[in-house]
């Protein structure tokens, strides 16, 4: 084989390989995300998002949420129900009242995929201590770690403040949903105050 021709045929080599490289990027990357609609639609509302809900989902507000790690398809249900209107909240709505599915799925994926945040280490151990055993009913639906799964919600190393705010509003009524009502409406709003601080240790 002539020198020039080796060449050539090293050539082509290289650039079969660089193309098949660089289709298997574009499967990749179109497998992630979702198909509905562009992904800069999604990279846009996550920086709305951001403003309440924090860099990356990691809330800093003790009245907001962290949205980092959270279960996937928690994130889709709670997003369509506050779109819909059948979840209310007048902060919420006016940002999410024109996302469509395809938006939502994208966000979802987003904030799952994130690092989750982690407990608070400086919580004084007999708190921690005493909110426990408020937590063994849970861990049927939200797992031992309280990490969530199939739609329930990750609990673990949330807002202390937030979670004993919603969980007050299940044991009035003013949220629902199964199970949830009757199990929280056993416990006392000191009670509630004690798991809360539990979870929010959890990593």
């Amino acid at each position: 084989m002539k020198k020039s021709d080796r060449f050539i045929l090293k050539f082509s080599k290289r650039r079969l390989a660089m193309t098949a490289g660089a289709l298997f990027a574009v499967f990749v990357l179109s497998e992630a995300l979702p198909q509905e609609r562009d992904p800069i639609t999604g990279r846009d509302y996550t920086g709305v998002c951001a403003s309440c809900h924090g860099s990356k989902g990691i809330s800093t507000n003790p009245m907001v949420p962290s949205l980092a790690g959270q279960d996937r398809s928690y994130l889709i249900g709670q997003l369509q129900a506050l779109r819909d209107k059948r979840r209310r909240h007048a902060a919420m709505e006016g940002i999410i009242a024109e996302m469509a599915d395809g938006d939502i799925a994208y966000m979802a994926t987003y904030y799952s995929k994130r690092i989750p945040m982690t407990g608070k280490k400086q919580l004084i151990f007999k708190k921690r201590e005493k909110g426990e055993p408020f937590y063994k009913k849970c861990r049927g639906c939200h797992g031992d770690r309280a990490e969530g799964r199939d739609g329930i919600p990750r609990l673990a190393g949330q807002q202390a403040v937030y979670l004993e705010k919603t969980l007050l509003a299940y044991r009035a009524g003013e949220r629902s949903a199964a199970g949830m009502n009757e199990s929280v409406f056993a416990l006392s709003p000191e009670e509630i105050k004690s798991l809360s601080r539990f979870l929010s240790t959890l990593r």
